[in-house]
């Protein structure tokens, strides 16, 4: 019997992970779940993604501290100005990202976490290139329906 995985195996790396099979437009019963992102999810994946292969080029690991995060969420969260408000998102996140092991928890406490060196594969060039339309898209929405007067804002709860 098919289990329609793929194992992906890089020794080099030390990572190894099984995802869906490309079987084009074959519908086939799947063991893995499909997650759905939310915006403000999506918008740290990419950044994080970022430095990720920034710092990949010169073999670094790359560490970020929940302030790193607070930050880059400022700047796709221009509607999150109550900080109480950010800061909840931003838990919701961050224990989202770290169920997913996209995240991934120092020793030295809650507040630092390295980037895992499996995002670039879970998240492809192409998958990035699809979120940014897909951001460029909701903007002109957004523009659209505020009349063209460039205030545009970002919803947390679309996905």
């Amino acid at each position: 019997s098919e289990l329609y995985l793929d194992l992906f195996l890089d020794e080099e790396a030390g990572i190894a992970f099984c995802r869906r099979p490309n079987l084009g437009e074959l519908d086939v019963p799947t063991l893995l779940p499909r997650v759905r992102l939310r915006f403000l999810d999506s918008t740290l994946i990419v950044e994080l993604r970022e430095r990720l292969m920034r710092a990949q080029e010169t073999g670094e690991r790359v560490h970020v501290t929940r302030q790193d995060l607070r930050e880059i969420l400022r700047l796709y969260a221009a509607a999150l100005s109550n900080e109480a408000l950010l800061e909840r998102h931003l838990s919701g996140i961050v224990d989202r990202l770290v169920k997913r092991r996209i995240l991934l928890t120092l020793k030295s406490g809650d507040d630092a976490f390295e980037i895992s060196p499996v995002l670039p594969l879970l998240f492809t060039t192409s998958d990035i290139a699809a979120l940014r339309a897909g951001y460029a898209d909701k903007a002109a929405r957004d523009a659209d329906r505020l009349g063209g007067r460039g205030e545009a804002q970002s919803g947390e709860g679309e996905e």
